[in-house]
């Protein structure tokens, strides 16, 4: 046993909790983002500070009614309320990607109302096809004309390939904690895992880089341990509340793995160096496991199916947000493959407010004691 992970682990939450120093600390121009399709390459090619926008739940979210309606998805109303109460005037800029109709609206809000230096739009292809890879090297150059204008830097290629072996770093890095943590018996609580994967947001690469490979080493030097609990798969749109992960623990099983926008979504492909580095760009965000958003869904049902074996999942939880259409359309699709394969699921919604947990208990515990029952039948 070379060490604890509750120590690697305590320094990336302690680092976490304080971000908004380390932030500041670095002069950086910060530009804001949403979307897992952000090409953080270019950003960090360009010498300015990535920062996921990504609330915490529980927050009022009445001021962003005034702006867009009810019926829109909670993520945006959220994060657009905070943004109308001044929680992100340290932004230097914005990039948004056109994931959905919410969020290009939030942009229009956001551009008109709360303004700022640099809001960009960023058009993303639904397809994967040579045209659409064309396309988009054509929209990433537009971003780079544009942030070179305005912040006055020049990115180079030498630049994004260097921020491409960075961020490909931190890839492969948090897909190595996944399944270190399912070799090693779950050592970290779900939970734990989600903190992680956020600090890969808002912490420097470097530092966070750093950090992880302490932390996948101490890991590391633990004997295998044996999970008798449930095995549970998560997937589904943005993960806004913790808790729910620390509830479905609660009720006695164990959250393996995930296929959510703000988990595994954002890093289990990388970049694959072959071309110049804006095709290389532009190819790996258009052909990695696609979300709903995108038109390919059958490749992303086979990845979510490849994850259910590597990580022996008896069931599956659909996590979505309330009013996202893209991912409750996928819902259908996803479920009729599962139940050929013989995988038990349920379906959860959120809202962005902590009342979500009251509502959801019961049903937890009654798939559990499900899940339970297969596994003895087996």
């Amino acid at each position: 046993m070379v060490g604890t992970p509750i120590l690697a682990m305590n320094e990336i939450s302690n680092l976490l909790e304080r971000h908004q120093d380390i932030i500041a600390s670095s002069g950086k121009p910060v530009i804001g983002w949403f979307c897992s399709y952000t090409p953080l390459e270019i950003l960090l090619a360009a010498g300015l500070y990535p920062y996921r926008i990504l609330p915490e739940p529980g927050r009022n979210i009445t001021r962003a009614d005034s702006y867009i309606d009810r019926n829109f998805c909670p993520y945006v109303r959220t994060c657009l309320g905070e943004a109308l109460e001044g929680k992100y005037q340290f932004l230097s800029g914005l990039v948004v990607v056109n994931s959905c109709d919410p969020m290009r609206r939030m942009y229009d809000v956001w551009r008109y109302n709360i303004g700022g230096d640099f809001n960009y739009l960023l058009d993303l292809p639904r397809i994967n096809s040579a045209d659409a890879v064309a396309y988009y090297r054509e929209s990433l150059q537009n971003l780079i004309v544009e942030i070179e204008t305005h912040f006055k830097v020049k990115i180079t290629d030498t630049a994004l390939t260097e921020a491409v072996k960075s961020l490909n770093t931190s890839r492969s890095l948090l897909k190595e904690l996944y399944r270190i943590n399912r070799d090693k018996g779950l050592l970290l609580a779900a939970a734990d895992v989600r903190t992680v994967v956020r600090a890969s947001t808002v912490l420097p690469v470097d530092v966070f880089n750093g950090l992880l490979k302490r932390l996948i080493g101490e890991i590391g030097g633990y004997e295998v341990g044996v999970v008798e609990s449930p095995r549970i798969l998560i997937t589904g749109s943005v993960m806004d509340n913790p808790r729910i992960l620390e509830l479905i623990e609660e009720c006695g099983a164990k959250v393996v793995g995930d296929d959510l926008c703000n988990g595994t979504r954002q890093f289990w492909d990388t970049v694959e160096s072959a071309a110049d580095p804006l095709t290389d760009l532009s190819r790996h965000y258009l052909g990695r496991t696609p979300c709903p958003r995108m038109k390919d869904a059958p490749k992303r049902f086979d990845h979510v199916l490849r994850m259910i074996d590597e990580f022996r999942v008896d069931g599956v939880i659909f996590y979505t947000l309330k009013f996202c259409d893209p991912f409750l359309f996928d819902v259908p699709l996803l479920k009729e493959r599962l139940a050929e394969k013989g995988v038990p699921t349920l379906r959860l919604e959120g809202d962005y407010t902590l009342g979500t947990l009251g509502r959801v208990r019961t049903r937890i515990e009654a798939f559990i004691e499900m899940l339970r029952q297969n596994v003895r039948a087996a």
